[in-house]
Formats: structure tokens, C-alpha cells, sequence
């Protein structure tokens, strides 16, 4: 319904997204130690963000906080390389019952090793023990390598009539 202000504005569909969810039960351990950060650490998650995501899709460090502190209880989920320095992040919010997962990244340099997969099962346990019952997201619809991980992970997918709109000039 909002959607044909923003139209009447001079925006329009830039990107279809897929609206993700997973129930928060029977969860498997993340392969990958994963600690938990604070916002000491956004300096180095701003870095992996800039790598990890095209030029559309990166945030700034204004964007980075506000998904910090869309919800006000949160955790910032980190896989450190060995030797130090981040390899990759995630940010979980929670809002009622259920849980958002607002950013993951991982350094292209540390893709494909799990390091994605145990952000997200690292996410979901904080979930499960803020007493969430489900855990929310979205990725974009051409992305499908999030989207097969996500659903390898028992993520179902809820709607994809969601869009992200750019203005056009």
C-alpha cells in the first residue's frame, strides 16, 4: 500500500527480495567459533561489508549502526581469523517473539569455508534463547547463493513481493 507514494515520487523497483524464516527448534551447533562483538568491532565489520557486497548493496557505517539498533535487544555474532582480524559478522535483533537477522558478511578471502553458515547458526541459537520462535530475513532474489544456504539451513521462504526501491532520475 506504501508502495505507490513512493512510485508517485519518482521511484521505482530496483531489486525483488525473498522474505526468509526459520522456526527456532532442533538447531545445529555452528562448526566455527563464533564470538560475541560489540560496537568496538563495527570499524573491522564496516571493512568486511565493503568487500563482501557490491556497491548497491554496502553499507556505510551510518547503515551499519542503524541494523545494530533497529531492535533493542541485539547481538553482534563475529568469526575471527586466525592470528586476528575479522573474517566475518552477523547482526541479530529481536522484536516480540520473533528474531531478525539484519546483516551477514563474510570476507571474500574466507567465503566457502562455513564461516556464513555458522554466522547464521550462531544467530539463531541467541534467537532461541531470547525465547524468539522464529528468525526472519531477506536476501536479495538473485542472490542465490544466500538463499541455498539459508534454505540448507531449514529457512523457508515467506513471501517474495517485497521490493527495494531507487529513485530514478
Amino acid at each position: 500500500a506504501a508502495r505507490a507514494a513512493w512510485e508517485q515520487a519518482g521511484f521505482g523497483s530496483h531489486a525483488r527480495l525473498i522474505l526468509m524464516r526459520l522456526e527456532l527448534q532442533d538447531l545445529p551447533a555452528p562448526d566455527h567459533l563464533v564470538a560475541e562483538g560489540d560496537l568496538r568491532d563495527l570499524g573491522e565489520a564496516l571493512r568486511v561489508d565493503q568487500a563482501a557486497f557490491d556497491s548497491f548493496w554496502r553499507f556505510d557505517r551510518t547503515a551499519l549502526l542503524e541494523a545494530v539498533q533497529a531492535t533493542t535487544r541485539r547481538s553482534i555474532h563475529l568469526v575471527r581469523r586466525p592470528g586476528g582480524g575479522l573474517a566475518g559478522f552477523a547482526i541479530t535483533g529481536r522484536g516480540g517473539p520473533l528474531a531478525y537477522l539484519q546483516r551477514v558478511a563474510v570476507d571474500p578471502a574466507w567465503q566457502g569455508r562455513g564461516l556464513g553458515r555458522s554466522l547464521v547458526r550462531s544467530s539463531a541459537a541467541w534467537a532461541r534463547g531470547q525465547g524468539c520462535s522464529a528468525l526472519l530475513l531477506n536476501t536479495p532474489e538473485g542472490n542465490g547463493a544466500a538463499a541455498a544456504l539459508y534454505a540448507s539451513e531449514g529457512f523457508r521462504t515467506v513471501t517474495r513481493d517485497l521490493a527495494v526501491l531507487a529513485r530514478h532520475a
